[in-house]
């Protein structure tokens, strides 16, 4: 099968997966290996939770050509607490190692806009769940509607669930998620540590682990301060921000200023974007402010640190911002289910989702990267996966190769 031959050929994944390490709990009987093989492989095929990876791998055989004959392959409770025990580290350098492949077979080289390679950040919430509780998890309040003794009524229960602030590629696919960074928390409402400070982290990392390699770095109006625009201008990137009532004053400024001045115009995909601009200081920082009519209407106020990036670029920047919700987040939940809570431990949630990410960045690389005509095939991303995936399991072959490694 094409996708097998190219992940090993190209990215060596069953070599990687099957040198994972354990780290401490001499008590679990069942090798690094093995455990990592089935994550693996229940988080490629999008299996929605680890029951049904047990279920695959023990009742219905699905995954049985993975193991070697004498392979010791524990059931719900030693694949839990293995899980628990995995090293994170080795699974941070697998997809580090995905990414730099990646680079090495130079996917963005033409940039993903206008030559310039664009990061969105924005945060998400993953892992939710009523029942379940762990360390640094973020409780609050929810009112549900619910049937008791045959009537409706309103209750609040304690929600738990994580937050992150993803780093993804925008403007092209593949999409790659480059890293993500957690948000830590107190447990209550309102105590979880501030979002541009994590992005502000996860900014620092980018740059520690990729280089030069990315340019611009785009975000909603809550990274927009002080602190975010000193850390780009620390690390050379450049920054596009969405500008609301957050930042009141230089909002207020650029509303008024623009009302008395001429607007300019371009054509973009056969709509014309009316557009005014200028130059304002922040925080002792020269920024290009932007104001954009669109279609109905709309207005969207722009922030650029870079004074002299042209404003058809800028554009396209922030409405390329929408891809790590739309084709991000949105197919991490409901693709990956991401949102569901596989299991309350803040250690078991970390490796489970350093293998969604690992998943979803070869799924990117292999349909947008490597089959250069998927975009316009009509075919949807997940009807493929799908597709391949029965493939996989009616073949009964030695899935990825990874007895052979």
């Amino acid at each position: 099968m094409k996708i097998l031959n190219f992940l090993n050929k190209e990215y060596h994944i069953s070599k990687q997966i099957t040198s994972v390490s354990r780290e401490k709990n001499k008590k679990i009987k069942i090798k690094a290996s093995t455990i990592a093989k089935m994550l693996f492989m229940g988080m490629f095929c999008r299996e929605k939770s680890i029951n049904q990876i047990i279920k695959k791998v023990h009742k219905r055989k699905k995954y049985k050509n993975l193991f070697y004959k004498k392979e010791i392959i524990q059931k719900m409770h030693g694949f839990r607490e293995g899980i628990k025990d995995i090293n994170l580290e080795d699974l941070k350098q697998i997809n580090k190692n995905i990414i730099r492949k990646a680079k090495e077979n130079k996917m963005y080289w033409e940039g993903t806009i206008d030559r310039l390679v664009v990061v969105g950040i924005d945060g998400s919430e993953n892992f939710g769940s009523y029942k379940k509780d762990w360390n640094n998890s973020f409780k609050c309040k929810v009112k549900n509607q619910k049937y008791i003794n045959g009537k409706k009524e309103v209750i609040e229960e304690e929600y738990h669930k994580q937050i992150n602030v993803f780093a993804r590629i925008v403007g092209k696919r593949p999409g790659i998620i480059l890293g993500y960074e957690k948000i830590t928390c107190n447990g209550n409402e309102g105590k979880q540590e501030y979002d541009p400070n994590v992005g502000i982290k996860l900014i620092e990392k980018l740059k520690k682990q990729y280089g030069t390699g990315i340019d611009v770095i785009v975000g909603d109006a809550i990274y927009l301060n002080e602190k975010v625009i000193k850390a780009l201008k620390k690390e050379k990137y450049i920054g596009v921000f969405r500008l609301k009532e957050n930042n009141r004053k230089i909002y207020e400024d650029a509303k008024g200023l623009f009302k008395i001045k001429k607007s300019n115009e371009f054509k973009y995909k056969g709509q014309k974007i009316k557009y005014w601009t200028d130059i304002f200081e922040y925080w002792k920082n020269k920024v290009k402010v932007i104001k954009y009519i669109e279609q109905e209407e709309k207005e969207i106020y722009v922030v650029s640190t870079d004074t002299n990036l042209n404003e058809k670029t800028i554009n396209k920047i922030i409405h390329a911002r929408w891809d790590i919700e739309n084709e991000g987040f949105n197919e991490l939940k409901k693709g990956w289910n991401m949102k569901h809570c596989y299991m309350a431990d803040e250690k078991g949630i970390d490796v489970i989702l350093q293998m969604i990410i690992m998943s979803y960045n070869l799924w990117e690389i292999y349909l947008y990267g490597h089959l250069h005509d998927f975009e316009n095939s009509g075919i949807t991303k997940f009807g493929y996966i799908d597709e391949i995936r029965e493939k996989l399991y009616v073949a009964k072959i030695d899935i990825l190769y990874f007895s052979s490694a």
